[in-house]
């Protein structure tokens, strides 16, 4: 015999009751959950934007300030005698300034591969050297629409390239690639660049060129430096030049390809 349960009108009206409060508390606690997941995304974003925008821990500018790429004055020169570029602290740069110690120029992009790196893995060695000396070591971009100041800044950061004694430049591509032509003789593009490193004296005459990756070569180049650095009058040969000469038999063809 089976039984019924016998349900009160009122304890109908009870349960009928509480069943919109159970759906009311469950509606104010997705509600609360919404709010708080609104908020942690909101600080999320403002944390990452503040991030962006202060460059992570370098404390580089992600915004990037393009004036850098502007060509300077002189770029309206019909023949280049001087240059003057950005340097990866943001200061500008001329070559006038470098005038009084003997520098080696050489040119790069940030982005290479492998044969870059290796050129200033090379240059490192020889600046960790002569840097403390007196010599200047000055590497120029080819790829000035990517290397920003920032981009130089960690580049050089990775090379543990002292700031005072390596120089890293950039600037207006077509401005550069006339100052490779121009004053140094050698290409200066980034579909295929020198791979020379340009040795110049305390008065800005070009002594030499010498291939990064010949040890026969780099220690010709060590010899120049010392000498270079014990000069204390400009070689009469370079006397009463109208511009800045290049040493006899040091100009490179034109036709001269980079494998990179």
């Amino acid at each position: 015999m089976s039984e019924t349960t016998n349900v009160s009108p009122q304890a109908e009206r009870d349960s009928s009751a509480a069943e919109p409060a159970r759906v009311s508390s469950r509606g104010s606690a997705v509600m609360l959950w919404v709010a708080i997941l609104m908020v942690v995304s909101g600080v999320f974003s403002i944390w990452m934007g503040v991030k962006y925008l202060r460059g992570g821990s370098s404390g580089s500018v992600a915004v990037v300030d393009a004036s850098y790429l502007k060509p300077p004055e002189n770029s309206k020169e019909p023949w280049l005698k001087e240059f003057t570029l950005t340097e990866r602290s943001g200061k500008t740069v001329s070559s006038k300034q470098l005038e009084g110690q003997p520098y080696v120029t050489s040119f790069f992009f940030a982005s290479c591969p492998a044969f870059c790196m290796q050129q200033n893995q090379k240059i490192a060695g020889v600046a960790s050297e002569y840097g403390p000396k007196g010599v200047k070591f000055v590497s120029i971009t080819v790829d000035a629409d990517n290397d920003t100041p920032a981009v130089l800044r960690e580049y050089a950061h990775k090379l543990k390239a002292d700031e005072n004694d390596w120089l890293f430049l950039t600037g207006d591509p077509r401005y550069i690639a006339r100052v490779g032509a121009e004053m140094f003789s050698v290409i200066a593009e980034k579909a295929t660049h020198s791979e020379k490193l340009v040795v110049s004296d305390k008065w800005g005459n070009i002594r030499g060129r010498y291939y990064w990756n010949n040890p026969a070569e780099m220690a010709q180049m060590r010899t120049m430096l010392d000498q270079l650095l014990a000069e204390t009058e400009e070689p009469e040969e370079f006397k009463n030049q109208p511009e800045p000469m290049i040493a006899t038999g040091e100009a490179e063809e034109a036709t001269e390809p980079d494998e990179e």
